[in-house]
């Protein structure tokens, strides 16, 4: 009980910083505090299901668990390069490059590409036989693939 009532009596500690180097593959940075200049190294870009990847140079908010220097995390920041989102087998990614949405082994970008290449190409069945779509509704499809393509990374 005393001990439950001691850690009510430390603030919670954020910082403000900039972030002036990101290691992406380790999913850590390096953050200078704004108000004291202090270096934050190894600073985790993320908890759990979101990460974030953040410019160079960009304010950010840190935290810091059990107000342990050594454990402190980004809260978030002004810019990003990449966000990533999880949810058990579900991945969201955001980019400047794109968008990449996936479940398990499957992603949209290639479901979205499959069902307008397999409209692009259909046979469709008529009283008077086979057919296909009209030359017009044949180029809205080969658009609309190009946009799925654009959109998705």
């Amino acid at each position: 009980m005393l001990k439950e009532q001691s850690k009510k009596q430390i603030p919670i500690q954020t910082a403000w910083g900039i972030v002036k180097q990101v290691n992406w593959e380790e999913k850590t940075a390096t953050v200078v505090g704004v108000v004291d200049g202090l270096e934050y190294y190894d600073v985790a870009l993320g908890i759990g299901h979101k990460i974030l990847k953040p410019k160079l140079n960009t304010k950010c908010i840190i935290g810091a668990i059990g107000n342990q220097e050594v454990d402190a995390f980004m809260m978030d920041c002004d810019e990003v390069d990449e966000i990533i989102f999880t949810a058990d087998d579900a991945e969201i990614k955001v980019t400047k490059d794109g968008l990449i949405l996936q479940h398990e082994n499957e992603s949209l970008k290639e479901i979205l590409k499959e069902l307008l290449e397999e409209l692009n190409g259909a046979i469709i069945k008529t009283p008077s036989g086979p057919g296909k779509f009209a030359e017009t509704s044949k180029l809205k499809f080969t658009n609309l693939k190009d946009k799925v393509l654009k959109l998705f990374k």
